[in-house]
Parts: C-alpha cells; sequence; structure tokens
C-alpha cells in the first residue's frame, strides 16, 4: 500500500482532519507550524485558508475594529484598533492568493457618529491592505438591523457636508482608492432600491481607477476620457486631498455630534492621546499633514481654527502628568464637554474641552499645565 504523503493524518477521513486543523489555528501562540509540517499538510490547509475571506466593518463601537471569517475554514480574526502589531501581522498575508469580501453594513443616521467610526475602521482596514496585492476585493453595502444605505428613496447622508453632497456609502468607499495591484475589484449594494436611486459614478470611476492603480501611478484609466466623468477626474487627480477632506471634515465635525458613538470616538481619541513631546501616532501625524499641505481643509470645516504654526508651538510643549485616570464620564456643559474623571489619585477631577480643544484627529493640544488636577484646555 503506498504510503500518504499526509503521514499518520492520511488515514483519518478528511472531514477529521479538517476538524483538527481548525483546532490548531485556535492556538494563540505559533498556530501555523502545522504547515511546516509537510507540503501535502500545508496545501490541504493553504487551499482552503487563502480562498475566501470575509471581513466585516460593522457601525458598532463596541464591536471588533475589523472582524474576519475564513469562509471554508472555520475561523475567525479581529484586528483592533491601536493594535499596530496585529495589524502588521495581517498585512503580511498572502492576498495575491485571496478573494476578499468586505461586508459594510449601514449607519444609523440618527446617531451620526457611526458613519464617522465606519470610516475609521475603512481606513483601519486600508492601511493593513495598502502595500499588499490582492487576487479580489467585493464590497457589499449591507443593511444593519433596520438601516439601509438609503431611506425612502434618497441616499442617506448621516452628516451634510458644506457646499455639497457626500453620502454615506461614497465615505465608505473612498478609502479603498488608496489600494493598488488588486486584479478584480466590484460593489453590490443588499437592496435594489438602493440600487436604483444611488448614483455610482463616482463608485464606478473609483472602481477604474484601482483596478488601473491610478493611486501608484497615474489617473489615466480608461474612464479618464470619458466626458461625463470629467468632474469626477479632477476629484481624483488629487484623491489624497479628497480623503483628507473627509477625514478632516469628520474629525471637526465629531467634536460636537450627539450620540452614543460619538461620544465614545471622542473618549477613545482622548484615551490615547500620547502626553508628551514626542508625536509618534499615526493618525496625529497624518492630521498634521492634511492641515500644512491643505489649509484650505480649515478654511471650510473649521474657519475659527488657529493658524498652523501655533498649532505646532503647542504640540511641541513638553507636557507632564502624573493624573492617573481610571474612568471617564463626558458630561456636556454650555462651555463644551465636560470628562469627569474617576481616580485613585485624583478624585473627581475635571477636563473641560472646549470647542478648539479637539482638533483635526481629535487630539488634545496642552498649551498650558498648571499643577493644579483641573486644568482647560482653550485655543
Amino acid at each position: 500500500m503506498e504510503r500518504s504523503p499526509l503521514g499518520q493524518l492520511g488515514k483519518l477521513p478528511y472531514e477529521i482532519r479538517l476538524e483538527i486543523y481548525e483546532k490548531l489555528f485556535t492556538i494563540k501562540k505559533s498556530p501555523l507550524k502545522i504547515l511546516r509540517c509537510s507540503r501535502a499538510i500545508s496545501g490541504e490547509i493553504t487551499d482552503r485558508l487563502y480562498d475566501t475571506l470575509d471581513i466585516h466593518l460593522t457601525p458598532v463601537f463596541n464591536d471588533p475594529w475589523v472582524e474576519i471569517h475564513c469562509k471554508r475554514l472555520r475561523l475567525r480574526w479581529t484586528i483592533p484598533n491601536h493594535s499596530y502589531f496585529v495589524q502588521y501581522r495581517f498585512s503580511r498575508a498572502p492576498y495575491y492568493k485571496m478573494n476578499l469580501v468586505v461586508h459594510i453594513y449601514a449607519p444609523d443616521p440618527r446617531d451620526p457618529g457611526q458613519i464617522a467610526l465606519l470610516w475609521q475602521k475603512a481606513q483601519h482596514l486600508v492601511e493593513t491592505l495598502e502595500d499588499a496585492t490582492i487576487a479580489s476585493i467585493v464590497i457589499r453595502l449591507r443593511k444593519h438591523k433596520s438601516h439601509d444605505w438609503q431611506e425612502e428613496g434618497h441616499v442617506v447622508e448621516s452628516i451634510p457636508y458644506p457646499n455639497n453632497s457626500r453620502p454615506d456609502y461614497h465615505i465608505v468607499f473612498l478609502p479603498f482608492c488608496r489600494l493598488s495591484n488588486v486584479g478584480s475589484f466590484r460593489v453590490f449594494p443588499d437592496t435594489r432600491r438602493m440600487d436604483r436611486v444611488a448614483d455610482w459614478g463616482l463608485i464606478n470611476y473609483g472602481r477604474d481607477f484601482i483596478l488601473n492603480n491610478g493611486y501608484q501611478d497615474y489617473n489615466d484609466g480608461p474612464l479618464s476620457q470619458d466626458r461625463q466623468y470629467r468632474d469626477i477626474v479632477r476629484e481624483f487627480d488629487n484623491i489624497d486631498a479628497l480623503i483628507r477632506d473627509t477625514n478632516f471634515f469628520l474629525e471637526t465635525r465629531l467634536d460636537t455630534l450627539h450620540g452614543h458613538t460619538a461620544a465614545m470616538l471622542r473618549l477613545d481619541r482622548i484615551a490615547h492621546w500620547p502626553l508628551g513631546a514626542r508625536i509618534d501616532n499615526h493618525r496625529i501625524m497624518r492630521s498634521l499633514l492634511d492641515i500644512r499641505q491643505h489649509p484650505g481643509l480649515v478654511k471650510l470645516h473649521d474657519p475659527g481654527l488657529k493658524s498652523h504654526s501655533r498649532l505646532l508651538i503647542h504640540l511641541q510643549i513638553p507636557v507632564k502628568c502624573t493624573v492617573s485616570i481610571s474612568r471617564v464620564v463626558p458630561v456636556t456643559t454650555e462651555a463644551g464637554t465636560s470628562f469627569s474623571t474617576v481616580s485613585p489619585f485624583c478624585s473627581g477631577t475635571n477636563v473641560y474641552l472646549s470647542r478648539r480643544a479637539v482638533v483635526s484627529s481629535g487630539f488634545v493640544s496642552l498649551s498650558e499645565y498648571t499643577s493644579r488636577t483641573a486644568f482647560n484646555l482653550f485655543y
């Protein structure tokens, strides 16, 4: 009898072997060691592992930031927010073998912070994929509970954009325009009504832009010569400016948005504000570049913001803060938003944030630090 290339595993039925592989992948330390056992075992696993991955982006703050399911193995992974090591590990996967299906769930326009959350999640996913070669991507605009990307025959725009329109389905699509080396790219809505009422011009052009490596090379795909897209062509000539404009728009609006999700996002950005002179937070650096390279964003979305030079001066001041915050409770007042902290070292301390205290990406500029445990953050 010919010896099986799978060794002793070859004596087991295929279904039992799959059960074993799935159990091995739940081991947190070195789950991929099984792939090194033999070429036959590796091939049997990777044929399923690298087939189709379903990626879920939901508008719920407490849900995983990015949730990934393997379609042909019962495996599930998450990429948390602020976990750059996990993000880096996933960026090294062989996406050139994979078909990615990205499910983006519709936000609730009555909780407008949800579209800002989806924007951040889409940005996070694209940062993971931006250097990869990808076999195919399908974006599915899914309904979520009773919410769709359209309501009563009109596309949903959770946060009105000044002087124009930027509906929610455009906002979640724009980050993907930074991708290159994608073999196939498609976008599908969940409902026929959404398919009928949506203007697919930007997405159709963006698809052509992605497939022709417009971000990496030049904006000269087939549709760039089509006269019906001439207004969109100008926007994609500087796609970075369009993405940064959307980012700055959402971040400044987030300062004053009502609702649970917006409040949680404000707490999240304050919780991850680096207290110190060294700025190594990618989100903060990106926002500083936005202000420097595109000063028109400030004029349009936050005309009262101080000049870029003054902002840099504030950010470069070293801050020494020994206050330990264990819990932060938001309280809205006429003066701004008060975050009442509960700490074993500073019980009852209040940190007051004015409208100008949270700039672009939501970080706080501590222009003045006093010895008091209560201090004001005003521009």
